[in-house]
């Protein structure tokens, strides 16, 4: 076994379909039933991540043993999946998926292999460490620059990439600095001018939706940094690096009968509600 890179547990879907897809609903539904090419339910599962593979444990506590291996997927060499790709299923919560063609069965098929971590950062964290070890022919290819767009000044800007060592240690404090400071030799500064830099914040916008950069750091380790440049959003060009003011409403508030009500630190990840 490999040396292990990352491992936490995560949800998964495994779905299977018939690669050709070209008959009749009828028809399919039955060769469905016949090939059990059917989509599972969402289970819990451990990921554990190596340079050569990926794989999924279980993590029943009704069988024995209770980590039993579940699936592996291999990144080269012979046992490497045909059509292997990485892609990112949902640029809302960053829920990613493998996927890969397979002919095991009597009939070819696509595995579709989706997996959901606990919260965003860790899903985009997940991504990022595929993405690296996973060839090229496997995954989106690395954006040639990062283009930011400043609306108060309705102007675009494009920093070059260039995939190098430490091309994927370039933070988005980095990015900020890089513009303001193209924004102010070019002349261009206008409103940016008179505000400090902590009134300056970019976000990751996508359609009628805008996520601040918040969290910086990982929360499995607060030494980690998280706020890359080379992100799940950049490279699958699913969102718009935007430069704006921050918006805040007031974190403090009044009430009539004196009483304060404070703002409450912020959290990330999944609820859970223990009913003991």
């Amino acid at each position: 076994m490999g040396e292990t890179i990352k491992r936490g547990p995560v949800v998964c879907m495994r779905t299977v379909t018939d690669r050709l897809g070209s008959e009749p609903t009828r028809y399919k539904a039955s060769k469905e039933s016949k090939y059990s090419l059917l989509t599972e339910e969402w289970k819990q599962v451990e990921l554990v991540l190596t340079r050569s593979y990926i794989s999924t444990y279980s993590l029943s506590t009704l069988f024995w043993p209770k980590h039993r291996l579940e699936y592996r997927i291999y990144f080269d060499g012979s046992r490497k999946p045909k059509n292997l790709e990485l892609f990112l299923v949902s640029p809302i919560d960053y829920t990613f998926g493998i996927r890969f063609s397979s002919n095991t069965g009597k009939i070819p098929t696509t595995v579709v292999m989706t997996f959901r971590a606990k919260s965003f950062s860790q899903c985009q964290e997940w991504y990022m460490q595929l993405y690296k070890l996973l060839p090229s022919d496997a995954k989106s290819p690395f954006p040639s620059y990062c283009e930011v767009y400043i609306p108060m000044l309705d102007l675009i800007l494009n920093l070059p990439l260039e995939k190098t060592e430490g091309c994927y240690d370039i933070t988005l404090a980095d990015v900020k600095e890089a513009v303001v400071a193209v924004v102010e030799e070019g002349g261009h500064e206008g409103k940016l001018s008179g505000l400090d830099d902590d009134e300056l914040g970019l976000c990751w916008a996508t359609k009628e939706r805008a996520e601040w950069v918040h969290w910086t750091y990982s929360s499995a380790n607060p030494n980690q940094r998280i706020d890359w440049a080379i992100c799940p959003q950049s490279i699958e060009q699913t969102h718009r690096l935007e430069l704006r003011t921050i918006e805040h409403s007031p974190y403090d508030i009044l009430l009539e009968e004196g009483a304060m009500l404070r703002e409450p630190p912020s959290v990330e990840g999944l609820l859970q509600q223990n009913l003991m």
